[in-house]
């Protein structure tokens, strides 16, 4: 595939530019093929599957392969790590980033033809990129062996009937896949790209690449080297994998991916603890913050989130089968949140995922997971279970610690964990169609719940008791800046500051409502309301906080909190936004007097 661009630095700037172009191009064609619509980059599902597609062109190894080469680029840069995601030039740092405050749509990229639209974060192919793509030098400038190469690569994990239907086989998988004017463009529904691409495939018989690996004595030569030599050989797709099939028996990947790595990418291993911990405290206390701030290094794709809420079901949760027009109607099984983070961490086993889940006691959690429930129960370190597996798989897939202590069956999951393979070596797990569902130890889920009485349901202790529980303290970190602002921010003009309101007002809700149910959880967490420059705006404070102690927190206790001659919300509300000549605005508390002379505190 390094020879699809005409510049010698193929690994430095020019180079990584170019595949950047190319492996957008050809994901957002295959996105609006299969998704028929355009790819909404705000839309996780949308961001998820464009990275998936982004990774298809540039992978080395099949995605259900045991083996894990991946390459960002087409040449040198191999490895074990999954480094095509789409961050850094594209998503976060330039026009799809750039559309969302631009008044008009960006061309991508702009140095070349344009080949992408983007407009408002919205992704789709430009009317002339196909042109573009086809005839510029800048892409593959109207050469039919680069059409006929890009057509071996992008079946690189197909396959074929016969090496007599290869040709046929493969060009009815890139139809499928991509649109008819990228098909067209690249003429390989003609006899000159047939031509280009049957010749290409009589130089890599497997006899050929025998020989090869023979005469070069491959196993002392070095990594990159090797693969470089080999790019045009290295795929699934040829002879349906003996390439592969010959280096692992002849122990030569291994021997040659130690080098590159420590670990043996033919045999990961799953060596990490997980996670399952709910984060709970009042509203505004900094849940959602605290897991946001320890995965902020965590990769997109090594983390999926979820918000519980009452209409939220198992079905989408776990997956269904759901309908799919494409010319005509088939229904296919969608994986839900619980289903794609598994899968990912199944075939990714020295990598860590989070599935993150937001409000887990504001949906009917035990409806939610249903019989997945069972696999929270973990395994500790010393215990192994070999159970709910085919016998003659027993001795191989013994499970040990961080497995989920017991399993579920689940067809549908369990293929869209394989994918087209009967079977996947994941780890030390045969994984095959007999093979039930645990969750694996590089998974951990993190849950945040508030404590307050409003939620819509409870979590019964069988729940809870499968998860550790950490309670977010309602305090300030003045150590950290941005919590230091928001303890010294001040309500609008009155010369209070938030943290001296808001240590006043808990005090008193505790006072005031002492002996009453979920007193604490009646408090007014540090961010509850944010400041903006150090600001918090009145009418903010108002129509959040003042509601809030007005609907909920002093609901049957208004007369001793709230000054006389106060008895509805919207006076409330008014004698604070626009308080009568004389008066303050707060002296819409009673205990006024006591508010500014309270000496606020970072904790209570």
């Amino acid at each position: 595939m390094a020879s699809l661009y005409s510049g010698n630095d193929i690994e430095s700037q020019g180079g990584t530019q170019f595949v950047s172009e190319i492996k957008y191009f050809l994901a957002t064609d295959e996105f609006q093929k299969t998704k028929n619509h355009f790819c909404n980059t705000q839309n996780k599902s949308d961001k998820d599957t464009f990275v998936e597609l982004v990774g298809r062109v540039v992978q080395i190894s099949n995605p259900v392969s045991s083996i894990s080469l991946d390459t960002k680029n087409f040449s040198q840069s191999l490895g074990q790590s999954k480094d095509y995601d789409v961050g850094s030039n594209f998503f976060s740092a330039n026009a799809v980033k750039n559309s969302l405050t631009s008044r008009t749509p960006l061309d991508f990229p702009t140095r070349h033809p344009r080949l992408l639209i983007c407009d408002n974060g919205t992704i789709r192919v430009a009317d002339d990129a196909y042109v573009h793509f086809a005839n510029e030098d800048a892409y593959l400038g109207r050469s039919q062996l680069k059409y006929a190469l890009l057509f071996l690569w992008l079946n690189r994990f197909s396959n074929f009937i016969s090496i007599n239907s290869i040709y046929t086989d493969f060009l009815d998988v890139l139809q499928k896949r991509y649109s008819k004017n990228l098909c067209s463009a690249m003429q390989w529904n003609t006899p000159l790209v047939q031509r280009r691409f049957e010749q290409l495939i009589s130089d890599f018989t497997y006899d050929n690449v025998h020989c090869y690996l023979e005469e070069k004595d491959i196993v002392e030569d070095d990594f990159t080297k090797i693969l470089k030599n080999l790019s045009s050989h290295l795929n699934d797709a040829l002879n349906k994998n003996r390439l592969i099939t010959f280096l692992q028996e002849q122990n030569i990947l291994d021997a040659l991916v130690e080098k590159k790595d420590s670990t043996p990418a033919s045999s990961p291993s799953f060596n990490s603890k997980p996670s399952q911990i709910i984060y709970y405290g009042v509203p505004g206390c900094g849940k959602s913050n605290k897991i946001r701030e320890q995965l902020k290094d965590v990769p997109e794709k090594n983390k999926v989130r979820v918000v519980f809420h009452p209409e939220y079901t198992n079905a989408e949760f776990i997956g269904q089968i759901l309908p799919k027009v494409n010319g005509h109607v088939t229904y296919e099984f969608t994986p839900g949140p619980f289903t794609q983070i598994i899968k990912r961490a199944y075939l990714n086993p020295n990598e860590q995922f989070y599935l993150v889940i937001e409000e887990i006691n504001r949906g009917n959690a035990a409806a939610i997971f249903g019989d997945t429930f069972q696999l929270l129960d973990r395994l500790k370190a010393g215990e192994t279970d070999s159970l709910g597996n085919d016998p003659a798989n027993a001795a191989v897939n013994t499970f040990t610690e961080g497995w989920s202590q017991y399993f579920v069956q689940n067809d549908d999951v369990n293929a869209y964990i394989r994918g087209t393979e009967n079977s996947i070596q994941i780890g030390n797990i045969r994984f095959d169609s007999n093979t039930a569902i645990r969750l694996p130890p590089n998974l951990s889920i993190l849950a945040t719940m508030n404590t307050s009485d409003q939620n819509v349901f409870t979590l019964d202790n069988a729940f809870q008791r499968r998860f550790d529980m950490e309670l977010v303290r309602n305090e300030f970190d003045l150590t950290k800046p941005a919590v230091k602002t928001q303890y010294e921010a001040e309500i609008d003009d009155t010369g209070i500051k938030w943290g001296q309101f808001w240590g006043w007002i808990n005090a008193k809700i505790t006072a005031t409502l002492k002996g009453l149910s979920s007193t604490e959880d009646k408090r007014l967490g540090v961010w509850f309301v944010s400041n903006v420059g150090g600001i918090i705006d009145d009418k903010v404070f108002a129509e959040k906080v003042l509601k809030f102690l007005w609907d909920d927190v002093f609901k049957f206790k208004r007369p001793q909190i709230f000054a006389d001659g106060i008895d509805t919300l919207e006076k409330l509300i008014n004698s604070f936004e626009k308080p009568s000549e004389g008066k303050d605005r707060f002296d819409v508390f009673k205990d006024k007097a006591n508010l500014v002379a309270f000496v606020a505190s970072p904790t209570l």
